[in-house]
């Protein structure tokens, strides 16, 4: 609705995953074009969701980085999901990571912004289900005087003021209990998780 409400998200930003009751709060910023997020993607989705899921709180927040030319086209698409088929949401996080070189730079370099909307709407009824053309009606552009218009973008403007105000600007970026967890690396083991999340799991 166009009222002086409707700049406010409609629900909590970030897709949340793990234990919802618990007092341990794990955020995590991710770029889907950024190599050193996609390594830490693989390590929360393959070892420390299914070894924490029932202790500790995840939230999985997106950051598009503008040195990633087509990154904010892939955000888009994944708030698509992420509004239509949330519990799909994950896995097609997933699916963006396992296809990140197919939008580098040199990939996706004669395409146009409608092509990769196209092979991303595509990918999107492939793996999750919804309907290619729905995903696209999303994801075009807003015309001018369609104000009210739902897009995938304004979803994605959401994310970036959140991170923005977070002073968040490189991916990934890690806070435990709502600090900035600076000692946290892309390249950390599952022994590291364990250990940095000891102290307070104990509690």
């Amino acid at each position: 609705t166009n009222n002086k409400y409707s700049m406010f998200p409609l629900k909590q930003l970030g897709l949340r995953a793990g234990s919802q009751t618990s007092s341990v709060h794990v955020e995590v910023f991710w770029d889907f074009l950024c190599p050193f997020a996609k390594k830490s993607f693989v390590r929360f989705h393959d070892d420390l969701l299914p070894k924490y899921g029932n202790q500790v709180a995840f939230s999985f927040h997106l950051l598009v980085q503008p040195w990633h030319h087509q990154s904010v086209f892939l955000h888009e698409t994944a708030a698509v999901v992420r509004n239509l088929k949330p519990e799909a949401s994950l896995e097609f996080y997933k699916t963006l990571f396992d296809h990140q070189e197919d939008f580098s730079d040199g990939s996706v370099e004669e395409l146009t912004r409608g092509q990769i909307y196209e092979k991303l709407a595509a990918l999107v009824e492939e793996t999750v289900g919804l309907d290619k053309a729905t995903v696209l009606e999303y994801l075009k552009p807003q015309t001018p005087g369609a104000v009210n218009k739902v897009t995938s973008l304004r979803w994605v403007k959401n994310e970036i003021k959140y991170h923005r105000s977070r002073s968040v600007h490189v991916t990934p970026t890690v806070f435990l209990n709502g600090l900035e967890a600076t000692q946290v690396s892309s390249g950390w083991t599952l022994e590291q998780w364990d250990e940095f999340l000891a102290p307070f799991l104990s509690q």
